[in-house]
């Protein structure tokens, strides 16, 4: 064993004329052992640091079966060629560590590529291996969570200028679902999702109309109760104009559209109703005898309309208002009908006493009617004294009216003495009709209905059977000149 060698330094007292130095060899060894080491630790981190890891990436970390799921591999420099042909190694992946999804050869220790899902795979979470075929040590793993299939995406529509109802079609015919609508305008400015994306089915997809342009409004003036003169320029003065005009015939303006108060687009139009000018009449023309279904259009002719119908048939034999009489235009004519028979035509019966049988004859006849005298009655030169009916009463033409002719020569009065002595002989059969004829009154007053449309005194006024049976009874109401009597006759049918 040789001696260890120690040097020292020995310092003399200050003041000595030298300096002796002793040494000792052990530090000098222990720093180059640690630089040795020093250099060691350098080159095996160098030497760490040239491998490469292996490592695998996917895409995704979720995706249902059946989908394509993209990778990248690196860090597999080592891996070997399993034959002489190949000049890299070739790597493989394995589904949950079993089952080889693709191989795809390494090209500087690194590859990329995709890979189906298996449609078999369980919704959970499975591993996904790259592995080296060569050497199956190198090697990673990477998760991948199995949801639920999903249907294929759909591409959102562009609906960018369309209506809302026309953009809400379209989305709904795409298999998505309208969303959120903003705006106030009137077509779509802007939608979210873009066009041309592809989402799932029932994505919702929201739509911006924009804000529309803010116009200029004005305030419907009043027209009502201006002649269309009046009306053109008050409208034209606010901006708007005259409209269509309804009964142009009429008088001033009697309806607007729209209203007074409201507001409208300037150049819009005001639609006016005209009403009917107050001095306005038309004579009523005479319905009686024609069809019924002729009436609307004769009324119609004479701006006039057709009111309420009574009685049953087809034919007019009453009206109301009377024919030849002025009435407002638009007014209502009422008529009554009866099947199978004209209208009673009625004539005033003239004042025959006092004229001679010659004279009332040819009177009768001027207005439709014919003399009628008793047997043996009026030969001679005398005078009517009586008739029957009375003057002024209203019969049907063609009636008949009996005159009594007054002999003027001295036997008249020998006659008229027979006359009264007849005259009291009939007086009980008088007194009977007397009775019949009060209860006559009395049915009438019972039995009878005024018929309110043909309830003229020259005219039949009454249909209405006592029992209120289907039967019909057809009556004539004939004025007498005695105030407060009139003559009830019924028509034959």
């Amino acid at each position: 064993m040789t001696p260890r060698r120690e040097e020292s330094w020995k310092a003399r007292p200050h003041g000595s004329p030298g300096v002796t130095v002793s040494r000792s060899p052990a530090p000098r060894k222990r720093a180059r052992l640690a630089g040795l080491v020093g250099a060691l630790l350098l080159v095996l981190a160098g030497t760490a640091s040239a491998v490469a890891i292996p490592s695998l990436s996917l895409d995704r970390d979720e995706s249902p079966p059946g989908a394509l799921v993209p990778w990248t591999a690196s860090g597999f420099d080592g891996c070997l060629p399993i034959d002489d042909v190949q000049t890299d190694g070739t790597l493989a992946l394995l589904w949950d560590g079993d089952q080889e999804l693709v191989r795809e050869e390494l090209a500087g220790g690194s590859a990329a590529g995709t890979f189906v899902v298996p449609e078999s795979a369980q919704l959970t979470e499975h591993r996904v291996t790259a592995q080296c075929v060569s050497d199956g040590a190198l090697g990673d793993t990477s998760n991948l969570l199995v949801t639920a299939p999903r249907e294929p995406d759909v591409a959102v529509p562009n609906v960018v200028g369309l209506t809302r109802a026309e953009a809400e079609q379209e989305i709904r015919a795409a298999k998505l679902v309208p969303g959120v609508v903003t705006g106030t305008g009137d077509f779509v400015e802007d939608q979210q999702p873009a066009a041309g994306l592809l989402v799932q089915p029932l994505s919702r997809v929201d739509l911006d109309l924009g804000t529309p342009p803010v116009e200029d409004v004005v305030v419907v003036p009043d027209v009502v109760g201006l002649s269309v003169a009046s009306a053109r320029a008050a409208l034209e003065s606010a901006g708007l104009l005259l409209g269509s005009i309804a009964n142009p015939g009429g008088g001033n303006v009697q309806e607007q559209r729209p209203l007074a108060g409201q507001e409208a687009a300037p150049g819009d139009s005001v639609a006016v109703t005209l009403g009917l000018p107050p001095t306005t009449r038309v004579r009523v023309p005479d319905l009686r005898g024609l069809k019924l279904a002729d009436v609307p259009a004769v009324l119609d002719r004479r701006d006039l309309e057709l009111g309420v119908v009574t009685g049953t048939g087809g034919t007019v034999r009453g009206q109301r208002p009377e024919p030849g009489g002025l009435v407002p235009v638009r007014s209502e004519v009422n008529v009554s009908v009866q099947s199978g028979r004209r209208p009673v035509r009625v004539v005033v019966v003239p004042d025959l006493v006092g004229l001679t049988a010659d004279e009332a004859r040819d009177l009768l006849s001027s207005v439709g009617l014919f003399l009628s005298q008793p047997d043996g009655d009026g030969d001679g030169d005398g005078t009517i004294s009586s008739q029957q009916p009375v003057a002024r009463t209203h019969v049907a033409v063609g009636s008949t009216v009996t005159v009594i002719v007054e002999d003027d020569s001295p036997w008249a009065m020998v006659a008229g003495i027979g006359a009264a002595t007849l005259l009291v002989a009939a007086a009980g059969a008088t007194g009977g009709r007397a009775l019949k004829r009060r209860g006559d009154q009395r049915w009438v007053a019972k039995n009878l209905a005024l018929d309110p449309v043909s309830g003229r005194s020259e005219e039949h006024v009454a249909e209405r059977s006592a029992d209120e049976s289907p039967q019909t009874r057809v009556l004539r109401l004939t004025p007498h000149r005695d105030l407060g009597t009139q003559t009830v006759q019924e028509v034959e049918p």
